[in-house]
């Protein structure tokens, strides 16, 4: 008779020890799916804060972009006005030379007559 209670006893042992055991294993998946979503949602949130990250990138960098195209604009008006400034004081030195040969010429030929 013991020898039937000892085995009964470890019977119920092995089933308490497989419960366990499939209950560990059961909470290890659980686990399992969690760090699993937990890993997808950080690596999610990180695509992104990157991809937003970049996009605000290159609204910076356009910005820049339009900011040198406008200031280069302005400094090629800059030069371009000091240009056409030289331009007109020597066309008009170089009139104002013609006129004086022309003035000459009448005073001249006004002296002959």
């Amino acid at each position: 008779m013991p020898d039937k209670q000892e085995e009964a006893k470890r019977q119920e042992g092995d089933k308490d020890s497989n419960e366990g055991i499939f209950m560990i294993k059961k909470y290890l998946g659980y686990y399992k799916i969690i760090v699993g979503v937990v890993l997808a949602a950080i690596m999610l949130f990180y695509v992104v804060t990157s991809t937003n990250e970049i996009r605000t990138m290159n609204e910076g960098l356009k910005k820049r972009i339009d900011m040198s195209i406008a200031i280069s604009n302005d400094k090629f008006d800059v030069v371009q006005g000091r240009f056409n400034n030289i331009k007109g004081i020597f066309e008009g030195r170089f009139d104002n030379i013609e006129d004086n040969i022309k003035g000459n010429k009448k005073q001249e030929l006004n002296l002959e007559i």
